[in-house]
C-alpha cells in the first residue's frame, strides 16, 4: 500500500512540474536586415543557436520565444525551443536572456522556512525550532522552490540572402 501511495505522489509531482513549463512564440514586426561579426554556434534540431555574439551573415528577427520551466526539467530547454522555432519557420535563435531562476523562488522558500521556525518556537518553545529536522528541511525547501522557477528568452531569426 505504501508503495502505491509513493508512486502516486511521484506521478502527481512530475505532472505538476511539467505543467509549470511553457514555451511561447511571439511574432516580431519591423525586424530589419542585420549582420553580426560572429559568435559561438550550436545546431540542435536543424536550428542554429548563437551565443555571445551575432551571426556573421545577414538575418532578420521574426519573433521571440519566452520559456518558463522548472529547474528539474531544464535539460529539455534547447530541444523544446528549437522545436518551437522550427515550427515558426526559423533558421536560428539568438540567446537574449539566459536561463535563470525567477526572483523570489529561493527567497520565498527561505522566508517560509524561517516563518515556520518562528511559529514552532512560539508554539513549542525556542529549542523546538532549532533541531536537526529544521536544519535539514530548510535547505530542502529552498532547493525545491528554486527548482520550480526559471525563464529564458530567445530572438528567433530567419537568414537572408547575401
Amino acid at each position: 500500500m505504501k508503495s502505491l501511495v509513493k508512486k502516486t505522489l511521484m506521478v502527481f509531482l512530475l505532472l505538476w512540474l511539467w505543467a509549470c513549463s511553457s514555451t511561447n512564440y511571439i511574432p516580431y514586426e519591423g525586424g530589419g536586415r542585420q549582420k553580426g561579426k560572429g559568435a559561438s554556434v550550436q545546431k540542435i534540431n536543424g536550428i542554429d543557436i548563437w551565443y555571445d555574439g551575432l551571426p556573421p551573415r545577414p538575418y532578420k528577427i521574426i519573433g521571440i520565444i519566452h520559456d518558463r520551466r522548472s529547474g528539474l526539467i531544464k535539460s529539455s530547454l534547447l530541444k523544446d525551443i528549437t522545436k518551437k522555432a522550427k515550427k515558426m519557420g526559423a533558421d536560428g535563435l539568438l540567446e537574449y536572456q539566459a536561463y535563470g531562476i525567477l526572483p523570489g523562488g529561493a527567497t520565498a522558500a527561505l522566508g517560509s522556512a524561517a516563518g515556520q521556525a518562528i511559529w514552532v518556537a512560539g508554539a513549542y518553545g525556542a529549542t523546538a525550532a532549532t533541531g536537526p529536522g529544521f536544519f535539514i528541511a530548510a535547505p530542502v525547501l529552498v532547493g525545491l522552490s528554486s527548482a520550480t522557477g526559471g525563464q529564458s528568452r530567445w530572438w528567433v531569426i530567419k537568414y537572408l540572402a547575401n
